[in-house]
């Protein structure tokens, strides 16, 4: 059995009596870097979100397909904004936030409640920082999504985020993200729809509200 074999059979071992030995997996198994075996890595990191798996198992795995990007993984990172655990909630929200798939737009909805309804301080910061990251990729030709920018401009720009706007850098960060969206777009402005226009518009009052 070489390692690979091994730390998949650890991830998905039984807890006794070596309580440590999943998540120990799931951070080794974040740290492969061989592309060979990438796609085996990451199927194997996504079952590990399941509720059968030791709660910071399940966070170790979301952590790990956010290191690796794997848009395969972003409907299972989506449910896991769900999970019981607050850790495992908000290593997915982060996760999600280093997508850079258009698979990623189905996230931003998930994203909005998450940061509106958490119980947890902390995945509702993550949630705010991979809206920002969102936001960012809203200014790129590639994704262009109207629609995503203003869902994550109603999302932050509700009084009772400013507390988080205060305290955590992560919310700085997104909405700096969302400014220099703003000005990617802004050049652009001339060849937007009238409804299109009306968005930006809309996003650079709310950014003077935030700053």
């Amino acid at each position: 059995m070489d390692r690979i074999d091994e730390l998949i059979q650890n991830l998905h071992a039984d807890l006794s009596p070596h309580t440590d030995r999943q998540f120990e997996a799931a951070i080794e198994l974040g740290k492969s870097g061989d592309a060979a075996i990438r796609g085996r890595i990451i199927g194997e990191l996504i079952k590990a979100l399941s509720v059968q798996h030791q709660a910071l198992t399940r966070a170790h795995a979301a952590e790990a397909l956010g290191d690796f990007a794997a848009a395969q993984a972003i409907p299972a990172l989506v449910e896991a904004l769900k999970d019981p655990y607050r850790l495992v909630r908000s290593y997915a929200a982060r996760a999600l936030g280093k997508m850079r798939d258009r698979e990623i737009t189905k996230a931003i909805e998930p994203l909005v409640y998450q940061l509106g309804n958490d119980s947890f301080f902390g995945a509702r910061a993550e949630a705010a920082e991979a809206l920002g990251n969102l936001l960012k990729l809203c200014g790129d030709e590639k994704f262009g999504d109207d629609q995503l920018m203003e869902k994550a401009r109603n999302a932050i720009e509700r009084d009772d985020l400013i507390k988080l706007k205060e305290s955590d850098g992560r919310f700085k960060r997104m909405v700096n993200e969302m400014n220099a969206s703003i000005a990617r777009l802004r050049p652009r402005a001339g060849r937007l729809s009238g409804a299109d226009r009306e968005i930006l518009q809309q996003a650079e009052e709310t950014s003077k509200r935030l700053v």
